[in-house]
């Protein structure tokens, strides 16, 4: 992660409730079950097991704190910090974004 916000201008945080994270893991893990997808490493087969589960619901809890106090110090070195929390302020954001690039 630090690594990640150190060379961007721009952090864009998909802050979903747990139980939609929940949901698009297990629907995904069904999807490529046994397939290794393209955006993970190679010989690395998507799989779903009660510890991934546990990942899944716990990363809030656990990592809330540690993201946020990151968040906050990339915001002091001039880092825009941009949290988006449904899917309905994804697609407003990626509207936007559309729009402004057809701008330029």
């Amino acid at each position: 992660m630090d690594i990640r916000i150190q060379a961007a201008d721009t952090l864009r945080i998909l802050d979903f409730p747990r139980r939609v994270c929940l949901w698009r893991g297990v629907k995904r893990a069904i999807r490529y079950r046994g397939q290794t997808r393209s955006d993970m490493g190679e010989d690395c087969p998507e799989k779903i097991d009660v510890e991934f589960l546990r990942y899944i619901w716990r990363f809030r809890k656990r990592e809330q704190d540690r993201i946020e106090k990151r968040l906050v110090e990339a915001k002091t070195v001039g880092k825009q910090v941009i949290w988006l929390k449904t899917r309905q302020e994804v697609k407003s954001y990626l509207a936007l974004l559309e729009s402004n690039s057809a701008i330029m």
